[in-house]
């Protein structure tokens, strides 16, 4: 015989990820609910040189803060966060992308479980540069400059991913 108030065992197939996180993560504020859905689509979606260095630290009073590691990334996530707000809002329900605020400060870890960021493939040598690329390099004046121009095109050139 059931006690009355008591709700039977039996399985009710499969639960969404949706109705599981509230129900195994320890807080019950909806706000650090946000925070973790924001960090986790950060982490996923966002390129690395971006997530390295500018991360959600917290909600407060319905703003998502974002942390950057200097006042130069604050600036610059500023001009990128327009192209990925309207994804993050979608992605974290109840969170406003007109309330999102930019701001040095120390950032929060990474989750645990966060791919690291790849090493960057191997540069080319200057000699394998393009003839273009060697002809383009030929007319820069100033050899620091030169230097600084081969090097990232040489690296900018270089294969992804293992060099054989």
């Amino acid at each position: 015989m059931r006690r009355p108030g008591r709700r039977s065992k039996a399985p009710r197939g499969l639960a969404s990820i949706a109705e599981l996180v509230p129900r195994v993560y320890p807080s019950k504020e909806p706000e650090e609910l946000r925070l973790v859905r924001a960090l986790a689509w950060w982490e996923a979606h966002l390129p690395a040189r971006i997530s390295k260095n500018a991360r959600p630290a917290k909600i407060v009073r319905g703003a998502l803060v974002i942390h950057t590691a200097s006042s130069a990334w604050a600036q610059e996530l500023v001009m990128l966060l327009p192209r990925y707000l309207e994804a993050l809002a979608a992605a974290v329900p109840g969170l406003d992308p007109g309330k999102v605020r930019v701001q040095s400060g120390p950032l929060p870890p990474r989750p645990l479980g966060a791919a690291p960021v790849a090493p960057a493939s191997p540069p080319l040598a200057l000699h394998e540069l393009p003839e273009s690329v060697a002809r383009a390099l030929a007319s820069i004046g100033n050899d620091a400059v030169r230097e600084a121009v081969a090097r990232a095109a040489a690296q900018s050139l270089a294969p992804k991913g293992p060099r054989r």
